[in-house]
């Protein structure tokens, strides 16, 4: 390419791919004008994922994280407005916290399981260790229903390599 414009973006192809960086920086490689650049994450981009615990900050925490991932991440507060939300709409995964309120998600899981087999569902707690939570429900509930678990504290970057895992299993079968 002939003497690019040093505020443009150029790129250099190398055994290992494409680099793309400014014009104004130098190589001795033979440089391509870039016109269209064009980034996707290695995951589907938008899914639709439920996120239910009644801890509005970590719910919202979530949502952000997965957002910011591409996620099409939904906040819920109650089982009740998730369950009305579900009849409405299709979610392509679910992160639930096992207990919402003073009640187990368990329901909601066998229910969303019923309609969907293989969509991603990632369960929270941060009460088994409390005596809240009982460790062989989960465990059961993990075998049966083909879920995936997470303790609180919460890892945000594990739950969405959880997550996204999920989803790449589920778009397998």
């Amino acid at each position: 390419m002939d003497d690019p414009a040093p505020d443009s973006v150029v790129a250099v192809r190398s055994s290992s791919g494409w680099s793309i960086f400014l014009a104004r920086e130098p190589t001795e490689s033979e440089t391509y004008r870039v016109e269209r650049l064009e980034a996707t994450p290695s995951y589907q981009q938008g899914e639709a994922t439920a996120v239910l615990d009644d801890d509005r900050d970590l719910t919202n925490s979530i949502c952000a994280h997965l957002e910011g991932l591409g996620y099409e991440a939904l906040p819920f507060y109650e089982t009740a407005d998730l369950l009305s939300a579900v009849r409405a709409r299709r979610y392509d995964g679910f992160v639930l916290d096992w207990i919402v309120g003073e009640t187990s998600t368990l329901e909601l899981i066998s229910g969303i399981r019923t309609e969907d087999s293989s969509c991603p569902i990632v369960v929270l707690t941060g009460q088994v260790n409390a005596g809240v939570v009982s460790e062989a429900d989960i465990a059961e509930a993990v075998s049966h229903h083909h879920i995936e678990f997470s303790e609180k504290p919460l890892r945000l970057s594990i739950l969405s390599a959880t997550l996204g895992r999920a989803f790449a299993r589920s778009e397998s079968t």
